[in-house]
C-alpha cells in the first residue's frame, strides 16, 4: 500500500490501528443486507390478537398502536405519528369492537407514539395518561429543537428515500410523517410519577415509570391478562443507547434497572411498541435477560476501559458483545449499534473530550483538509511530514501526524521527541491554565513515561465507611470480561455484623448485583462486612481472610478466589 493511501486513510478517519489491502468480503455485505431485508417481516402490517382483550396494530406506522378492550370501553396505548395512520389503525380496531374510547396512554414522548391521537379522540374528551415529564419533552421537540431534529430524523429514517433504498426503519416499516399527512396531538391530562394504578373501562392498568430509551418511559402491566407493554424499552434490535438524530443522554444503568423491574412480573405476553408480540414466560424471560445483559455489558466494559485511559476510538475496538449475546435475534444491529453506544456512554461520563491533548484545539476543517491534500499530492512519508510540521511550528498539525504514526505503531525516539515538543509548545502558548497543564503533562508522559494521577494510601477506616452497595457496583466495572469468558456463577453474601445480604451472578460477561438473599447460589459466604470491605480494597488476602473462624463458607474456596481474580482493581 502506498504512503499516500495510508496517509489519506489515517487522517480522514482520525485514527487507524491497522491496514488492510482488501475490502470486506462481498458475501459478508450481502448477508448483512439480506438480514436487514428479512427484518421487514417483523413489521408486516397486521392487527394481531395477543390475548383476551389485547390487540396490537403492527405495520401501520413506525410504532405500534395497542388496543385494550374492557367491559364498557377501550383504551389505546400509543397513537402512531400522524392522524391519517392512526385513523387506519382505528378502523382496524373497529373490526374487533365498537366500544367507546375511554382513555389514551402514551408510553413516552416520541412523535411516533403521540402525534396521531386526534384520530382516536377528535374532540379531546378522554383522559390522556403519561409520565409527568412527558409534556416537557414534547415542548423541547416542538418548540426548541424542531428544525435540527426534523433534518436529522429525515436522514436517519430515510424519509426521502424510495423503493429498495428503504428496506425498513429498524424498529418499524417507515416513519410516516410527510407533507400529505397531519399531526394531531393531545397533550397529557393525567400524569404518573413513579407508579399509578388506573381503573378504566373495566380494566386494571398498572402504569410504571421505567426510564430507558427516554427518561419519561412508562410500561403498562395488565395483571388480569398477565400482559406487559414495555414501550420502547424492548424491541427486536440492539437498543438505541444513542440515536443518530440526537437526544438527551440515555442512562443505561436506569434502562437495565427498568428491565429488571419488568422481570419481577409473571409475564405471559409481551407487547412492545415496535414489532411483534412475544408469548410464553420462559421465552420472554430469556429475551429480556439477554437484552438487559447486553446493555450492561456495553456499559460496564466501556467504563472498564475508560478507567484504563483509553480514548473512545480505542474503546470501540475493545468492546464487542460476547458470542452468546451477539447471536440473539433480539440484539442484531438493525437500530442501535455497540460502537455508537460506547461513544455515548463515554460522553455521558466524561463529555466531548477524548483525553488525548490532540483533540483540545484541532485544526479548522479547511486548514486540515488543505494540509492533507498537500501531503497526499507529494506522497510524503508521515515521519518526514511530522518533522516538516515541527520545523514550520505547525504544532496542532504535528500532533495529528504524531497520533497517526502512533496508530500505525511507527513511533521511535525521534517521533516521541517531536510529539513532546509540539505538546510543550502548545502548552506554553495556552492562556487557559487547564489546557496548559494538560499539554505539558502529556508531554512528560510521551517523553519520560510519566504515569499521571495522584494515588494516596488506602486507609482501613475509609474503606469501612463505604457502603456495600458501592463496593459491589464498582466490581461490575472492574470485571475483566475476556478472563470471565462464558463462566456462570452465583455467589451469595451474608454479612453477620450488618445483617445485609447480597448476591452476585456472573453470566454473559456481566456481573449482575442484587441486594437480598437467593435460594440459588454456587457459593455462600457469611462474614463481617468490615472484613469483606478490606478484602475488596486488597488490604487482605482473600485466601487467608476466608479461613478465619468468623467466616462461614459453603462451596469451593479455590473457586471463590478464582472468581475474585476476574476483577481488575481500580488504580
Amino acid at each position: 500500500m502506498t504512503a499516500r493511501l495510508i496517509t489519506s486513510l489515517v487522517l480522514l478517519a482520525g485514527a487507524l490501528s491497522a491496514c488492510s489491502d482488501g475490502a470486506p468480503a462481498p458475501s459478508a455485505n450481502a448477508a448483512a443486507q439480506a438480514e436487514l431485508a428479512a427484518h421487514s417481516a417483523e413489521f408486516r402490517r397486521e392487527l394481531i390478537h395477543v390475548t383476551e382483550g389485547v390487540h396490537v396494530a403492527v405495520g401501520f406506522g413506525l410504532a405500534n398502536s395497542i388496543l385494550l378492550e374492557g367491559g364498557d370501553g377501550i383504551v389505546v396505548v400509543d397513537t402512531l405519528e400522524t392522524r391519517e395512520q392512526a385513523a387506519e389503525a382505528l378502523a382496524a380496531f373497529r373490526t374487533v369492537t365498537d366500544k367507546p374510547l375511554a382513555a389514551i396512554v402514551y408510553t413516552h414522548n416520541h412523535v411516533d407514539h403521540i402525534f396521531g391521537a386526534g384520530a382516536f379522540d377528535p374532540d379531546g374528551q378522554v383522559p390522556v395518561y403519561a409520565h409527568r415529564s412527558t409534556a416537557r419533552y414534547i415542548h423541547d421537540i416542538v418548540n426548541v429543537i424542531r428544525p435540527v431534529m426534523a433534518v436529522r430524523s429525515a436522514r436517519m429514517f430515510g424519509s426521502h428515500l424510495e423503493g429498495s433504498a428503504l428496506e425498513n426503519a429498524g424498529i418499524g416499516p417507515f416513519l410516516g410523517i410527510n407533507a400529505e399527512r397531519h399531526v394531531d396531538l393531545r397533550l397529557p391530562t393525567e400524569t404518573v410519577d413513579r407508579q399509578r394504578v388506573v381503573q378504566v373501562a373495566g380494566l386494571t392498568l398498572e402504569l410504571h415509570h421505567a426510564p430507558g430509551e427516554t427518561d419519561d418511559q412508562l410500561f403498562v402491566w395488565l395483571p388480569q391478562q398477565r400482559t406487559l407493554l414495555p414501550g420502547d424499552n424492548f424491541y427486536r434490535a440492539f437498543p438505541n443507547l444513542y440515536t443518530l438524530r440526537g437526544t438527551h443522554p440515555r442512562d443505561v444503568d436506569q434502562w437495565v434497572a427498568s428491565i429488571d423491574h419488568m422481570l419481577e412480573f409473571p409475564i405471559e405476553h409481551l407487547v412492545p411498541s415496535h414489532g411483534r408480540p412475544l408469548h410464553g414466560a420462559e421465552a420472554i424471560r430469556s429475551a429480556l435477560t439477554d437484552y438487559r445483559d447486553a446493555m450492561q455489558y456495553v456499559h460496564d466494559q466501556t467504563v472498564y476501559w475508560m478507567n484504563r485511559g483509553l480514548t473512545p476510538e480505542r474503546i470501540v475496538e475493545q468492546v464487542q458483545l460476547p458470542p452468546q449475546l451477539a447471536a440473539s435475534p433480539y440484539l442484531q444491529p438493525f437500530y442501535g449499534q455497540v460502537d455508537w453506544s460506547v461513544r455515548a456512554i463515554f460522553d455521558g461520563y466524561l463529555g466531548w473530550f477524548s483525553g488525548d491533548a490532540t483533540d483540545l484545539a484541532p485544526l479548522p476543517p479547511a486548514e486540515r483538509s488543505a494540509l492533507l491534500a498537500q501531503l497526499a499530492e507529494r506522497d510524503t512519508p508521515l515521519k518526514q511530514a511530522l518533522g516538516d510540521a515541527i520545523a514550520a511550528q505547525q504544532w496542532s498539525w504535528a500532533l495529528q501526524l504524531a497520533r497517526a504514526l502512533n496508530d500505525l505503531n511507527q513511533q521511535d525516539q525521534q517521533v516521541r521527541n517531536w510529539h513532546a515538543h509540539a505538546l510543550t509548545r502548545l502548552g506554553e502558548q495556552s492562556q487557559n491554565a487547564n489546557a496548559r497543564h494538560y499539554y505539558l503533562t502529556q508531554a512528560e508522559e510521551v517523553l519520560n513515561g510519566l504515569q499521571p494521577g495522584v494515588r494516596t494510601p488506602v486507609e482501613a477506616a475509609t474503606v469501612h465507611s463505604i457502603p456495600l452497595a458501592q463496593l459491589f457496583t464498582s466490581m461490575r466495572v472492574s470485571l475483566n470480561a475476556e478472563r470471565a469468558g462464558q463462566r456462570q456463577l452465583t455467589v451469595a453474601f451474608e454479612f453477620t455484623d450488618s445483617g445485609e445480604a447480597w448476591h452476585l451472578t456472573l453470566r454473559n460477561g456481566v456481573l449482575v448485583v442484587k441486594e437480598g438473599r437467593t435460594e440459588r447460589a454456587d457459593i455462600r459466604l457469611a462474614l463481617p462486612a468490615w472484613l469483606w470491605k478490606e478484602v475488596s480494597a486488597q488490604l487482605r488476602n482473600p485466601g487467608v481472610a476466608f479461613l478465619r473462624s468468623d467466616v462461614r463458607l459453603q462451596g469451593s474456596l479455590a473457586e471463590l478466589v478464582g472468581f475474585l481474580r476476574l476483577f481488575d482493581p481500580m488504580q
